[in-house]
């Protein structure tokens, strides 16, 4: 199994072009760690806009957090709320 984080332009017209591929564990878990971290926030602005939007974003941030464990079983910390 090969895990990556791919970096990819995407221009307003077109396909997106990718432009590097890092699979470099650290780099890995850093990425994975940032898009919890990122989806933890839209938990708080979708709740503020409305409760049940922020409770789909939560329940959705607690798969992107079970599914990253699955191939990312070094990832430190309760990354789940």
């Amino acid at each position: 199994m090969t895990i990556a984080v791919y970096i990819a332009f995407e221009p307003r017209a077109g396909e997106p072009v990718t432009l590097a591929r890092i699979s470099g564990r650290a780099a890995l878990i850093s990425a994975a760690e940032t898009a919890i971290a990122e989806s933890r926030a839209r938990i708080e602005e979708l709740s503020r806009e409305d409760p049940i939007l922020g409770e789909l974003q939560s329940a959705e941030t607690d798969r992107l957090s079970r599914a990253l464990r699955c191939v990312l079983p070094e990832l430190k910390g309760d990354v789940v709320q």
